[in-house]
């Protein structure tokens, strides 16, 4: 089984309980059904003793069998290189850096294949400086975003607080283009893409011209707190935080110095992966989960969490830093803007810093209203 060095059959089982622990109870048609939506099928048919535990020989009615899912995947990866090469000339001839995260970077990173991992759209990531530039190339491509209508004010809130943006392409096809790294709920101002570009890996595959994408010690920064940010729900997140440990060539150190006053996040993460999937630790493994039980419950809290977590990142125990300075981003979480709140508040240019005040007030009087209707003790 490519993509782990060290008890593989046993990391895929505890993958597969982990699915089962989250997945809606149901038959094994839905059961494949929810992995293929999570992103893990391709990782748990390469164990034949564990795909055999969840789907018949030959598949029953409704499953996929594995020969077109395979196919049908590797058409997927064919088709987002050809827009990849198309997107990265259109850059390289504007004088554009760009910097591609996930899709079929991950997949080259971690799998050795730009075509084995599991991925929908595409992701690129250029300098806030470039951001206009890229965005008009885009729309010359023939990629459309529902943020292109926006006024002066509200562009201005968007590259402020936003960190990426979805582009749809007449295909069908979607990219999504960062400008940072991660939401403000995470916050990224101590990783400037001009740093993030000068550790960056360049990869080559025959057909493609080379591409860059996040360096070792950046990639697994990204995808441990990527799996907090966006939730632990979909379980391609523990999965490829799990190759990555055994994959990549880091340095534990380095990694700990870039997540900054993330470092405890980062820590939390890794631990999370390596109690309930079973691959070693970096380095020395920290005690923020006592054991596997533990490490479960915490897991679950954020995975069945509907939605994004958001508000439980700000919390003072996911800071490594001093109070004072994580208070201060914390309320700057909470009080940036939200895209959909931008939308609906078309404030003018000289007026966008009143955006983040708008929240707060809104924030405020929702606790006004919430400690009027409690009934008195």
């Amino acid at each position: 089984m490519d993509g782990l060095s060290t008890q593989e059959e046993l990391f895929a089982i505890r993958l597969l309980e982990l699915a089962r622990h989250l997945s809606p109870r149901g038959n094994r048609v839905k059961f494949v059904e929810w992995c293929e939506e999570s992103r893990i099928r391709s990782f748990l048919e390469r164990s034949p003793n564990v795909w055999e535990r969840i789907t018949d020989n030959p598949p029953r009615e409704g499953i996929t069998p594995t020969k077109d899912f395979v196919s049908r995947r590797g058409a997927y990866a064919l088709q987002a290189a050809a827009f990849q090469e198309l997107v990265t000339s259109q850059l390289q001839a504007a004088r554009i850096r760009s910097v591609w995260l996930g899709g079929l970077s991950l997949s080259h990173l971690l799998y050795d294949d730009i075509a084995e991992r599991e991925f929908e759209g595409l992701k690129v990531m250029v300098s806030p400086l470039d951001l206009e530039s890229a965005e008009q190339i885009l729309k010359e491509l023939g990629f459309s975003s529902v943020d292109e209508a926006l006024r002066s004010g509200q562009e201005r809130a968007r590259i402020r607080w936003g960190y990426c943006g979805e582009w749809t392409h007449q295909s069908g096809l979607t990219l999504t283009l960062y400008w940072r790294l991660f939401s403000r709920w995470i916050g990224s101002d101590w990783l400037p893409f001009e740093e993030i570009w000068e550790r960056s890996t360049v990869l080559h595959w025959e057909g493609l011209s080379s591409w860059r994408t996040l360096g070792p010690a950046d990639s697994l920064l990204y995808l441990s707190l990527r799996a907090f940010e966006s939730g632990w729900g979909r379980l391609q997140y523990s999965l490829d935080l799990a190759v990555a440990l055994e994959r990549l060539d880091f340095t534990w150190d380095e990694v700990v110095q870039l997540a900054g006053p993330r470092s405890v996040l980062l820590e939390r993460s890794v631990e999370l992966v390596v109690r309930l999937l079973g691959v070693p630790h970096p380095q020395k493994m920290t005690f923020h989960y006592s054991d596997y039980e533990q490490a479960l419950e915490a897991w679950s809290e954020f995975a069945e969490r509907k939605g994004r977590p958001q508000q439980l990142l700000v919390a003072p125990e996911f800071w490594s830093c001093d109070p004072s300075q994580a208070l201060r981003r914390r309320l700057g979480a909470l009080t940036a803007p939200e895209m959909e709140e931008i939308r609906a508040w078309p404030l003018p240019a000289p007026l966008f810093f009143l955006y983040p005040m708008i929240k707060g007030l809104k924030l405020l009087l929702r606790v006004l209203r919430g400690r009027r209707s409690r009934p008195d003790a």
